[in-house]
């Protein structure tokens, strides 16, 4: 069966400052060296993926995005910067998705097909963007979990690839009803935090069920070094303290590791070939 493969290409450092002192950095050099290492890993596997860019780090590093379309790959917008929907207004949607969209496509060359918000950000309270993205001529969304999150989800959604109403295509992320659950699987966190076993265990049930996983991870997810924010005359905030230490959590070599050996099992492909596309 064929899998959903795609890369959030976002920048740790940028979403820190962002979030936590309201402050804006341009992307570092990180998300390039790392987002590169993916792609050589991928031409090596003969693996093709979609790629969820920021416009603004399209913008800074041009040449990795041309080089993700050359080789191949599906490029995708992940938004303009790393804001999630629900915290802006609909006017504000509509112009910052235009805008990542006309730069992407133009950087990119190609036309840009899928779209996934900022920390998975269309919930009920932001609906409205769907009508947003396909008004301006996006053909699927890939944002929603089907889940209670504190942060994102929307429970009742089904699991399952969909149609709106509106005619854009649905993509949700992956999970599985486990005992009265419903878990999270087989990307981002859930992918870094737990053994490979239970990825592969919950890949394998995904199957069974006839619904392709969808496989998503992070370019810094496989930096080898500790993430340090050091900023001067400002304390850092023990909740960033606490967020640092879990995002550091098996990243580098482990996240490494688990990516050649989903790549070696499963047949994974960009999220537009789940529909046809």
């Amino acid at each position: 069966m064929k899998h959903g493969l795609s890369i959030d290409v976002e920048d740790y450092f940028e979403i820190i400052f962002q979030d936590y002192f309201h402050e804006s950095i341009p992307p570092t050099a990180e998300v390039d060296r790392n987002t590169n290492w993916l792609l050589d890993v991928l031409a090596s596997k003969n693996v093709k993926a979609t790629f969820f860019v920021l416009a603004n780090i399209a913008g800074q590093y041009p040449a990795l995005v041309k080089r993700i379309v050359n080789e191949g790959h599906e490029i995708g917008v992940h938004g303009y910067d790393h804001v999630q929907i629900y915290k802006i207004k609909a006017e504000d949607f509509h112009k910052n998705i235009k805008k990542a969209k006309e730069e992407i496509e133009n950087i990119s060359g190609g036309r840009v097909l899928g779209h996934r918000a900022p920390t998975f950000s269309i919930t009920k309270e932001s609906l409205w963007a769907v009508d947003i993205l396909c008004e301006l001529g996006f053909v699927y969304d890939s944002s929603i979990f089907p889940i209670k999150g504190s942060r994102y989800g929307i429970p009742d959604t089904s699991q399952t690839i969909f149609c709106w109403p509106n005619g854009l295509y649905e993509i949700p992320l992956s999970c599985l009803d486990i005992m009265g659950k419903r878990v999270p699987v087989a990307g981002g966190g859930y992918l870094r935090h737990f053994p490979l076993w239970w990825t592969m265990f919950a890949i394998r049930r995904l199957e069974k069920l006839n619904r392709p996983a969808i496989i998503y991870t992070h370019p810094y997810e496989f930096e080898n070094t500790y993430p340090e924010i050091c900023i001067t005359g400002k304390p850092i905030p023990a909740k960033l303290k606490i967020h640092t230490m879990l995002q550091s959590h098996n990243r580098g070599r482990r996240q490494k590791h688990k990516l050649l050996s989903l790549l070696s099992r499963f047949n994974l492909i960009p999220l537009k070939d789940l529909l046809g596309i």
